[in-house]
């Protein structure tokens, strides 16, 4: 998400909230709604703030492919695309299993795909942006 549509969904829950701030109670409201929504206020705050490199111990291990950063024994900052790998995916999917262990990897395939993976040490991550949105021109000239 852009820092731009993060401060628009800010905005959009701020005035959520002074709405619920000021309604009279409905069937289906409760003070937990009014909650979630400060709460949901809070996180993108946190986001708005945090728009760049994150602490790894923040990082989702869902499976999702993520941006993972870390200083190289060469004192260099390496990027590399990846994303945590559980155990119990190593002991269904993979076929050599020999001194492989639930952590993050680099993965520079599609989740779908056959994996090549190698273990890593990231330090720090970032969301995959989005793709590039399409274009007539690009349209056009992928076309020639």
């Amino acid at each position: 998400m852009t820092k731009s549509a993060l401060l628009k969904a800010r905005e959009a829950l701020q005035a959520a909230e002074a709405g619920l701030v000021n309604c009279i109670p409905v069937p289906g409201y409760s003070p937990a709604t009014l909650q979630i929504v400060r709460d949901g206020i809070a996180d993108l705050d946190r986001a708005i703030a945090e728009d760049g490199w994150r602490p790894i111990e923040t990082a989702p291990k869902d499976g999702r492919a993520l941006l993972l950063g870390y200083t190289n024994q060469h004192g260099r900052w390496r990027t590399l695309r990846g994303r945590w790998v559980p155990i119990e995916e190593i002991l269904e999917e993979w076929q050599e299993l020999e001194d492989h262990e639930e952590g993050w990897y680099e993965a520079p395939v599609e989740p779908d795909e056959i994996p090549n993976v190698w273990e890593t040490t990231p330090t720090h991550w970032m969301p995959l942006p989005a793709p590039p949105i399409a274009t007539e021109n690009a349209s056009q000239e992928a076309g020639k």
